[in-house]
């Protein structure tokens, strides 16, 4: 090749490579923000949005001989442990207690956060429905001790909601 083409051949080169990283940064920056839309920002669960739209889609798909429990968990008097202890108190007890849940249902479930003090778990594929009364009761015992330390004893306590279908 003629010199002159060679070096033209070369920036043109260099400036596809850069095109091509910058394509694929873009591309992870993008991964990366339509990630983060659909997580709760503090407990890393599916936020209320996309944990509604996912089960919504579930039920649409959902064959009329699979059994389902839908979990809907309040930590109570939580607005008392913020008000008490402080909020920074209160976004840890949120954290550990969605760590908890995750721990609980990490199996074929679907966990989110849709409010505050508020968590929402989908169980699919029960083949027992004891299995879910089961891991209620666990879950609540988990949790009223997971905020014992030697410093304080904080009073957790949570209420669960239980729907079955096709029931």
């Amino acid at each position: 090749l003629h010199p002159k083409y060679s070096k033209e051949l070369h920036c043109a080169t260099l400036h596809s490579l850069e095109y091509i990283e910058h394509l694929h940064e873009t591309k992870n920056e993008s991964v990366h923000l339509e990630e983060k839309s659909r997580l709760d920002p503090m407990t890393g669960l599916l936020n209320k949005y996309t944990i509604q739209f996912l089960i919504d889609e579930y039920f649409n798909q959902m064959t009329e001989t699979e059994t389902t429990a839908l979990l809907l968990i309040d930590m109570d008097h939580f607005k008392l442990i913020n008000d008490t202890f402080g909020h920074l108190t209160g976004d840890a007890i949120i954290s550990e207690t969605a760590a908890t849940i995750k721990h609980f249902f990490m199996d074929n479930s679907l966990c989110g956060r849709i409010g505050g003090d508020e968590f929402m778990v989908l169980m699919r594929g029960i083949s027992d429905v004891g299995i879910v009364r089961s891991r209620c009761n666990r879950l609540i015992a988990a949790l009223s001790n997971a905020f014992r330390s030697s410093q304080q004893n904080l009073p957790i306590r949570c209420s669960i909601g239980v729907a079955l279908a096709p029931e």
